[in-house]
């Protein structure tokens, strides 16, 4: 057998109050809600202020810095500069050298190749020389001109000497002006006078090429 129940009925709460009072607590339960939202936004804004000084700390440490490595950088592009300056002085010095250096004739080889090659019965008694660029009797190019006295023992002794001179490299229109049967200390010698004519070869290039010496 099922026993029928009534519904019950919601209960109602009741505040017995007077409503000045609950009036009075509204108004307290609204400005607690205010003060903890201000003190939560005072939080935040406190958080935003420290994160942004933190941020401008480090803003302005990172600006320090690079202002010092620019200062650094600065002073190290003018040390740098002196340096292009005197490298600058250095070539422009060079230039004025491999200018005047262009026909420079290397005399030190020439008396080396002279010293070597000449014949054991020819003595050289006095050298003539000049560097000044001209053109050979025969027109060829010529960078200095030799002039040559001498004694050599005989006339055929003089002509392998001539032909000698001829084989040099650096030499070219080699020629006899004037050759004497001459006594000299009891003996007959051939006294001569012979010129020849410098080719390039000859030229000591300095400050002609990159890493050549100079002066």
């Amino acid at each position: 057998m099922s026993v029928a129940t009534r519904p019950r009925k919601p209960e109602v709460q009741t505040n017995l109050l007077p409503p000045q009072i609950r009036s009075d607590q509204r108004k307290q339960r609204t400005y607690r809600m205010v003060v903890a939202g201000a003190v939560v936004l005072a939080v935040l804004l406190l958080g935003v202020t420290v994160f942004q000084r933190l941020q401008i700390g480090s803003a302005e440490e990172t600006l320090r810095t690079q202002r010092a490595e620019a200062a650094s950088l600065n002073q190290r592009v003018d040390e740098l500069r002196q340096f292009e300056v005197m490298q600058q002085t250095l070539d422009e010095t060079r230039t004025v050298l491999a200018t005047a250096l262009r026909n420079d004739v290397s005399w030190a080889r020439f008396l080396d190749d002279l010293d070597t090659v000449i014949p054991a019965d020819a003595w050289v008694t006095g050298l003539t020389l000049g560097a000044k660029v001209d053109r050979t009797p025969l027109g060829g190019s010529s960078f200095g001109a030799v002039q040559y006295q001498g004694y050599v023992l005989s006339f055929p002794g003089l002509s392998g000497w001539m032909n000698t001179m001829e084989e040099l490299d650096g030499l070219n229109f080699v020629y006899l002006s004037t050759a004497n049967k001459v006594d000299l200390g009891g003996r007959k010698v051939v006294n001569f006078n012979a010129s020849a004519h410098l080719t390039d070869s000859m030229l000591s290039g300095r400050c002609q090429k990159e890493g050549s010496q100079c002066p």
